[in-house]
């Protein structure tokens, strides 16, 4: 049964990724669904940051959704490309939240719950955090913070037999790379108001 669900997250992730490139909102439709999807595969394999990560995720797609949604025109279609860049001083802040957020997590993890590997697990899940609010406010180093995610993810799910989950996230991987790449070449940045986050 856990397997059939895991592939479920896996289509399901897949699917997300073709809307995410497309700059669509359906993506945060599919976000809730393989979010949920997940918060089961992740506590059955005892990943339990990963899974308090999904259990946000779900609650920031309708975020995400609500954001990306005031940028659509009216056919309900995304007005091209479009992104920004961050300050330094959100550059800072971010930095600075996701060092805290590790250090909280990996603590939590370590002391109260019997997770396998919690410093791998609060490194992937602190930087997701942080990723998954960039991704919402259409911030292109989003990509980068998830190569990073990805990457790592990749040993953490071969190290708890997710192989269908690895494969995803070995996809992931060069997908944000190229997405990076495509919104840089395609995209436009959004330079007026308070575009930086």
């Amino acid at each position: 049964m856990w397997s059939v669900i895991e592939w479920f997250g896996v289509i399901t992730g897949f699917i997300y990724l073709w809307y995410e490139f497309r700059q669509s909102a359906i993506m945060w439709f599919v976000s809730i669904i393989n979010a949920a999807t997940y918060v089961f595969v992740y506590a059955w394999a005892k990943l339990y940051a990963d899974m308090a990560f999904y259990i946000y995720n779900f609650v920031i797609s309708f975020y995400g959704l609500y954001k990306w949604q005031r940028n659509l025109a009216g056919d309900g279609k995304p007005q091209g490309i479009e992104y920004q860049h961050f300050s330094r001083r959100s550059l800072a802040l971010m930095s600075a939240a996701t060092v805290a957020a590790f250090c909280i997590i990996y603590i939590l993890l370590r002391d109260l719950t019997d997770s396998p590997n919690p410093a791998f697990d609060a490194f992937t899940t602190s930087l997701s955090i942080v990723g998954a609010v960039m991704t919402a406010q259409r911030i292109i180093e989003h990509w980068i913070i998830w190569i990073v995610v990805d990457a790592a993810s990749i040993i953490l799910y071969y190290i708890r037999g997710l192989y269908p989950t690895m494969l995803l996230f070995a996809v992931y991987t060069a997908i944000a790379l190229w997405g990076y790449f495509y919104w840089k070449k395609h995209g436009t940045e959004k330079v007026c108001g308070n575009s930086k986050w």
